[in-house]
């Protein structure tokens, strides 16, 4: 391709020691394949040249740039295909040992930096302005325009340990500004193009921000994100001020299982949420009616009418239901045993909608509540 734009484009284009052979246009299509791969632009920072040809105006520099573009695509959906892939995860997940680490590795190499400008009389300006403003912007640079412009905003002395400070703190960016990009596209987009196992691993989030988006997005996601149930319980155990949300987005994925794990949970609030979500759903969530049969004789009369009321969305039949046959006697059996004239009445009350009754049973209820 690059011979054939030799001789039709002229060749003041391009610049070399020798004419150029078809193995130097190899070599320089090579090389630069291998720039574009280059995320932290090594080649360049110690001028590592090893081509015969090079390009010299602005036409080749705009058509290098493109094939840098495809390379950069094509390698970037490559490891993203292989995290997938070998990981199950579309990212790995920061802890804050990691974070830790990688602002010491920053920090450090900010001393560095400030060290060896004093020592080599860099200009102020560059220290804090330019320098770290080119390296930023290299790294953001998927083009390499800088490189094939040979663009350079600072005037610190060329040497191998200014290089390697470079790389380093260039390594350190692409840690923070991946964070950010990543961030600022889910606020864009809401997330447009990530996964379910993305927003799985992002309820495990250290950032408080992240894990209400994606118990949001799991939510919006409805019956797909079904498997996404345990790991919102998981993250309800590690943090109840998150009940509402997860909740919520367990009843808008129909996750009946989920929920019904809820019910009996220690915090008396989840259990009230879980069972109004249970009676959101409705006659999908018939799984759930023996665990709310269960507790429709609860000494909380709040949760007697949470319950009944769900059993009632889900069934407006429920008392006349196998499963109430089967349940209700022998709970309010032990309850009447334990519990006030009051709470008796409400339940002989619940337990008359039954179509039928065992007369012993009745007779038990009728002396309880005759001696309350």
């Amino acid at each position: 391709m690059f011979e054939n734009q030799l001789f039709c484009l002229n060749s003041h284009h391009y610049c070399y020691t020798t004419y150029p052979s078809l193995w130097d246009w190899i070599v320089f299509t090579g090389a630069h394949i291998l720039r574009a791969s280059d995320v932290l632009d090594i080649l360049e920072e110690f001028q590592l040249n090893f081509q015969n040809v090079r390009h010299a105006t602005s036409t080749i520099a705009i058509i290098l740039m493109s094939m840098h573009w495809l390379v950069d695509v094509f390698l970037i959906t490559w490891i993203i295909y292989t995290i997938k892939r070998v990981f199950h995860s579309d990212r790995f997940l920061v802890s804050q040992k990691h974070q830790i680490f990688m602002l010491l590795l920053l920090a450090t190499n900010l001393v560095a930096v400030g060290i060896t400008a004093k020592v080599q009389s860099w200009d102020v300006f560059d220290i804090f302005i330019l320098w770290p403003l080119d390296n930023i912007i290299r790294v953001l640079d998927m083009g390499d325009s800088f490189q094939l412009w040979y663009f350079h905003l600072y005037q610190a002395p060329i040497h191998h340990w200014n290089s390697v400070l470079a790389i380093w703190f260039r390594l350190c960016m692409i840690y923070y500004l991946g964070d950010l990009i990543q961030k600022s596209w889910i606020k864009m987009t809401g997330g447009f193009g990530l996964t379910l196992q993305y927003w799985i691993q992002a309820l495990e989030s250290e950032d408080p921000n992240l894990q209400i988006q994606a118990i949001h997005k799991l939510g919006e996601l409805g019956k797909d994100a079904q498997e996404a149930a345990p790991a919102l319980i998981q993250a309800l155990n590690h943090d109840h001020n998150l009940y509402k949300a997860i909740i919520e987005a367990l009843r808008n994925m129909r996750a009946v299982s989920g929920l019904m794990q809820l019910l009996t949970y220690a915090d008396r609030k989840i259990g009230i949420a879980a069972a109004e979500a249970l009676g959101n759903i409705g006659y999908n969530a018939q799984d759930a009616m023996p665990s709310l049969i269960q507790m429709s004789a609860a000494d909380d009369s709040h949760l007697r009418f949470i319950v009944q009321e769900a059993l009632a969305q889900i069934d407006p039949e429920w008392a006349k239901s196998q499963a109430a046959k089967d349940a209700i006697p022998a709970i309010l059996y032990e309850s009447f045993l334990n519990q006030s004239k009051k709470i008796c009445l409400e339940i002989k009350v619940l337990f008359d909608r039954m179509l039928r009754f065992p007369v012993s049973l009745q007779d038990t209820i009728r002396a309880d509540i005759t001696w309350g």
